[in-house]
C-alpha cells in the first residue's frame, strides 16, 4: 500500500489564479498526472518556472483543489474532501518548507518550534521536544532570536526544526534552496535528505538545481507543462525501519482547544510588545472616551429636568399624611416607624427647601438637611447640640473642608428665610457624586432649622391690647421655656418687660415677653421647647427605609393603616420644548461620539488582524485547526480588552480618590458592567467580521497575497 497515490490528477485555474498569478483566463496547472510514492523516498521535482511543480505540492498538501483524477492518501480518496477534511489532512499528513521560509518573524526560533508541537499537552514535554530538534538543525545558539533577525539559511533550518515537530509522514519542500547560498543549499538538502533516510517519512523536493540532490535523491521527477516528462529512479527507496506515525491528533474537546487558542494568543501578544502596546492604548482611549461620554451624558440628563419629583427624593423617602386630615403626633409617628422599621422626620417641611453652603474656590453647593442618617466622620465628630452639625459631601470638596482637620469649623447656611451660621464639628466624604450631600444635625438641631424656615401663614403677638406683626421665628437656647423676645420695626414703647399672647398659624399661646425695637426685621426668639408647643397642627412626616425598593414596597401597608404616601422617587413629566430640544441635542452628541470610538475600535482590530495575516496564513498552512487559529484571535483581542479595562480602573480609581471626583460624573456598577459588555460585543463582532473574511478565502491565496 503506498503511502500518496494519485491516478490522472488535473488542476485548473481560472481567472488568472494561476500559482505565478500570470494573467489568464483558463490555465491548466498539471494534467493526467499519475504517481505513486511511498516513506523512506526523497524525491526531487524539477522543471522550468510554470510547469505545475508548485502546483503539484498545493495539490498534494490540499492548499489547492484538484478538478480531474483521484488522489489516494493510504488508499483512502480525497477527491470528496471539504476544506475541513482538508485541514485535518495537513495536519495529520503534512509538513510544507516553503522557499519564503513563512517562518513567524515576531517569534523566537524556540516559539516557532513550539508552535508545531501544542498536540503535546505538558509544557515541559513540549519545551524538552522542541530543544531536541533545534539542536538538532543545529539552530541551539539561536534560541531566543526572533525569525525577523535570522540568515536566511538560519530560518530554513528553523521552519525544518518546526516541519520535525510537527511529525508528518509526508514533508513538501518547495524550492527550499532558492534564497540560499551554496553552502547553505547544501546543508538544507543534506537535511532533508538525511530525514528521507530514517525510512519513515516520504520528502518530495521542488528545485531548479538537481545537481544540489543528485547526491542524496532516491527519485527524480521532471516536469514540463503541466505534466510529468519523466520518472526516474536514481537508488533504492530507504528501508522503512518502523511504522509511518501520523502526527497525534490534537485534543478537540472544547477545552483542549481553548488552552491552545490561549496559548497561540498569548504567544501573538508578547511577541509584538510595540504593537501590542499601541493597541491597547487605542482600546483605552476608545474606553476612557465611551465611558466619560456616558458619565457626562447621565449628568447633563439628570440635570435637564424632563421629569421633576413633587418631594426631594431621599433615597428610601416616603411622605405620609393621614388620610382624615387630621396632624401626625410624635408618638404616633415614632410607634408607626418601629411598625414599619423605618427611621422617621416629623416636621419634614425643610427636606423640600432648598439650603446651600459656600466653600472658598467653588460655587454654592445645593444641600439637604438631615437628622436620621447613619454617619462615620472621615474627620471630627458627630454633632451633640443645636447649633453643631456634620457636613456629608463628594471628596473633591476635601481640599476646602479639610483631610485631617475642618479648615473653617464655622460656616454660613444659606437659608429660604435668610442665612445662619452653623458650627461644623465633623465631616464625612463619599465618592459617589450623584448623591445629593447633606448637612446632619441632631433631631433638635433639625427640628430648630424647621422652626426658623417654616412658612408660617401668621405669626403675631398681642401686647397690652397692642398687635405686631413678626416675619421671622430665631431658635435661641439660652431663653427658659415660656419665655421669648419679641424684636418688632413698629415697637415704640419703653416698657420691656410684659405677658405677650403669642399666635403662631393656628396655635395661641401665652408667654413672658422681652420687648425691643427690631433693626430690619420683625422676629421672635425662643427656645426649640417652646417653639415646639406651636406645631401640634401639623399634618405631614416622612419616613425613611433602606432603599427606594423597599420605601415603593411599602406604600401598600401605609394606604392600609390610613395614610396616603407617596414615594418621594415619584416623579411627574415636566416636559417643555426646550428641555426636550436639551435632550435630544444631548443624545446626538453621545451617539456621535460613541460612532467616533466605535471608528476607533474598529481601526484597532483592524490593525491587530492585518499585522498577523501572514501568521494566520502560516498556521493554517500548517495544519493548525481553524477553530483553534479563529479563538486565539478573540483571545487576542480579550487581553488587549481587559488590559485596557483595569487601566481603565485605575485611571478612574485615581480621580474619584482624589480631588478631581467633582469633575466626573460618576457612574455605578451596572452602567460600567453595560459600558464592558458593549466593548466586548462590539469586539467580538468586528473581530468575527475578520475572522470571516481571512478565513474566507484559500490557504494558498492567503499566503501568497501576504508574501
Amino acid at each position: 500500500m503506498a503511502l500518496l497515490r494519485l491516478e490522472n490528477i488535473g488542476k485548473i485555474y481560472g481567472g488568472g489564479q494561476t500559482a505565478d498569478d500570470s494573467p489568464s483566463v483558463l490555465v491548466v496547472g498539471i494534467r493526467g498526472v499519475s504517481a505513486s510514492f511511498d516513506a523512506g523516498e526523497f524525491v526531487v521535482v524539477t522543471g522550468k518556472s510554470g510547469c505545475g511543480k508548485t502546483t503539484l505540492l498545493n495539490v498534494i498538501s490540499g492548499l489547492d483543489t484538484y478538478e480531474e483524477g483521484e488522489m489516494y492518501v493510504e488508499d483512502s480518496p480525497t477527491s470528496h474532501f471539504a476544506q475541513k477534511d482538508w485541514e485535518i489532512h495537513r495536519q495529520k499528513y503534512i509538513s510544507f518548507i516553503f522557499q519564503d521560509y513563512n517562518i513567524i518573524e515576531s517569534f523566537t526560533v524556540l516559539e516557532n518550534v513550539e508552535l508545531a508541537l501544542t498536540h503535546i499537552t505538558e509544557k515541559s514535554q513540549r519545551r524538552k521536544k522542541a530543544l531536541e530538534l533545534i539542536e538538532r538543525v543545529g539552530m541551539t545558539k539561536h534560541l531566543r532570536h526572533k525569525g525577523s533577525k535570522l540568515s536566511g539559511g538560519q530560518k530554513q533550518r528553523t521552519v525544518i526544526a518546526r516541519a520535525l515537530a510537527k511529525d508528518s509522514p509526508i514533508i513538501l519542500a518547495d524550492e527550499p534552496t532558492g534564497n540560499l547560498d551554496i553552502d547553505a543549499g547544501k546543508g538544507i538538502v543534506s537535511l532533508l535528505g538525511s530525514l528521507a533516510a530514517e525510512g519513515n517519512r516520504l520528502v518530495i523536493m521542488v528545485t531548479h538545481n538537481f545537481t544540489q540532490a543528485e547526491n542524496t535523491a532516491t527519485r527524480h521527477i521532471r516536469m514540463f507543462d503541466g505534466v510529468i516528462e519523466s520518472d526516474d529512479t536514481i537508488r533504492p527507496a530507504h528501508e522503512t525501519t518502523s511504522p509511518i506515525r501520523l502526527t497525534e491528533p490534537e485534543d478537540d474537546s472544547q477545552k483542549g482547544m481553548a488552552k491552545r487558542s490561549f496559548e497561540l494568543a498569548r504567544h501573538k501578544f508578547f511577541a509584538k510588545p510595540k504593537l501590542s502596546f499601541l493597541i491597547t492604548l487605542i482600546f483605552l482611549i476608545s474606553t476612557m472616551g465611551v465611558l466619560l461620554a456616558t458619565a457626562d451624558f447621565s449628568s447633563s440628563v439628570r440635570d435637564s429636568n424632563i421629569y421633576s419629583t413633587i418631594f426631594t427624593h431621599i433615597d428610601g423617602r416616603v411622605v405620609i399624611t393621614r388620610k382624615d386630615g387630621s396632624p401626625i403626633t410624635d408618638a404616633e409617628l415614632k410607634s408607626l416607624a418601629q411598625k414599619q422599621k423605618a427611621g422617621y422626620v416629623h416636621r419634614d417641611y425643610i427636606l423640600d427647601r432648598y439650603f446651600y453652603i459656600y466653600s472658598p474656590g467653588e460655587y454654592d453647593h445645593q444641600i439637604i438637611p438631615d437628622c436620621t442618617g447613619d454617619f462615620n466622620p472621615d474627620v471630627g465628630a458627630l454633632p451633640e447640640k443645636v447649633g453643631e452639625a456634620l457636613l456629608y459631601l463628594p471628596i473633591g470638596m476635601r481640599k476646602y473642608i479639610g483631610s485631617d482637620s475642618i479648615l473653617n469649623p464655622v460656616i454660613q447656611l444659606n437659608t429660604p428665610r435668610g442665612s445662619r451660621e452653623v458650627r461644623v464639628v465633623g465631616v464625612e466624604y463619599y465618592y459617589d457624586n450623584t448623591r445629593t450631600p447633606l448637612i446632619h444635625f441632631t433631631a433638635e438641631g433639625f427640628d430648630a432649622l424647621f422652626i426658623e424656615n417654616y412658612n408660617w401663614s401668621a405669626i403675631t403677638a398681642s401686647v397690652n391690647e397692642k398687635s405686631f406683626d413678626f416675619y421671622r421665628i430665631i431658635i435661641d437656647e439660652s431663653l427658659e421655656d415660656g419665655e421669648a423676645k419679641l424684636a418688632a420695626t413698629d415697637y415704640s414703647g419703653n416698657k420691656k418687660q410684659a405677658e405677650a399672647e403669642l399666635r403662631i398659624g393656628s396655635v395661641t399661646r401665652t408667654l413672658s415677653v422681652t420687648l425691643s425695637r427690631g433693626v430690619g426685621d420683625s422676629v421672635v426668639t425662643m427656645n426649640l421647647n417652646t417653639a415646639i408647643a406651636f406645631t401640634s397642627p401639623y399634618r405631614q412626616a416622612s419616613l425613611f427605609y433602606s432603599s427606594d425598593k423597599k420605601a415603593a414596597a411599602s406604600l401598600k401597608s401605609l394606604s392600609d393603616e390610613g395614610y396616603a404616601a407617596i414615594d418621594s422617587s415619584a416623579a411627574a413629566p415636566n416636559i417643555n420644548f426646550f428641555s426636550l430640544i436639551a435632550r435630544v441635542f444631548l443624545a446626538i452628541q453621545w451617539f456621535v461620539i460613541l460612532l467616533f470610538m466605535s471608528f476607533f475600535i474598529i481601526l484597532t482590530v483592524s490593525k491587530s488582524v492585518m499585522s498577523g495575516r501572514k501568521d494566520i496564513a502560516i498556521f493554517r498552512s500548517m495544519g493548525i485547526g481553524p477553530k483553534v487559529v479563529k479563538r486565539s484571535l478573540y483571545f487576542q483581542m480579550l487581553f488587549y480588552l481587559i488590559i485596557a479595562f483595569i487601566l481603565t480602573g485605575v485611571i478612574m480609581s485615581y480621580i474619584y480618590l482624589s480631588d478631581l471626583n467633582e469633575s466626573v460624573s460618576f457612574l455605578h456598577l451596572p452602567e460600567y458592567l453595560a459600558i464592558a459588555f458593549g466593548m466586548f460585543t462590539a469586539t467580538v463582532f468586528i473581530t468575527g467580521r475578520f475572522n470571516r473574511r481571512l478565513f474566507g478565502e484559500s490557504v494558498r491565496k492567503a499566503l501568497r497575497r501576504n508574501s
